[in-house]
């Protein structure tokens, strides 16, 4: 029944833009988990290179101190020991500064690992409903749509006299 005053929708377009909104769903809900896979493992290797920086620093210092020590056994200065001892305070110093720095990202980093299920989650679920979207788009396009249209140019070229041989 079409009204005179009513236009006609062209769904043509809508099923397309559903089909494709579906499609676009679900390359951004299987791309979701592993973006989110990929900022959590760079920033676990951001934590454990300073992890291993600090470490090494305070290897340093107590090779540093053990050297100071073994230096002031064998006769070495008194002057000499206490620069090497102060040189090894200011690089514990600064350790103790970063210290709590680090614990802080590394605490920020698991309670944010922690809600690492919501993303996958959230990916799924966007993929599954795309896929929907998708096959429910293109389905209807097709059957509604392309068939009849099919229908219609198989009647009309049938309808067509072949033209004559040359």
């Amino acid at each position: 029944m079409d009204l005179p005053l009513v236009p006609r929708i062209p769904t043509d377009n809508l099923y397309k833009f559903v089909a494709l909104s579906g499609v676009l769903m679900l390359v951004v809900g299987v791309a979701l988990p592993f973006v989110v896979i990929y900022r959590q493992d760079n920033e676990s290797r951001s934590i454990n290179a300073e992890m291993d920086v600090r470490s090494a620093r305070l290897s340093t210092v107590v090779q540093q101190l053990k050297r100071s020590n073994d230096f002031l056994r064998g006769g070495g200065s008194r002057r000499s020991y206490e620069a090497m001892r102060d040189s090894a305070n200011r690089v514990i110093d600064s350790l103790t500064v970063t210290e709590p720095l680090i614990k802080t990202r590394r605490a920020a980093w698991k309670e944010q690992y922690d809600f690492f299920d919501i993303p996958v989650i959230i990916g799924m679920c966007m993929a599954a409903a795309g896929l929907l979207l998708a096959v429910w788009g293109f389905a209807s396009w097709y059957i509604k749509l392309q068939k009849p249209l099919d229908a219609l140019i198989a009647k009309q070229s049938a309808s067509v006299p072949a033209p004559p041989d040359v």
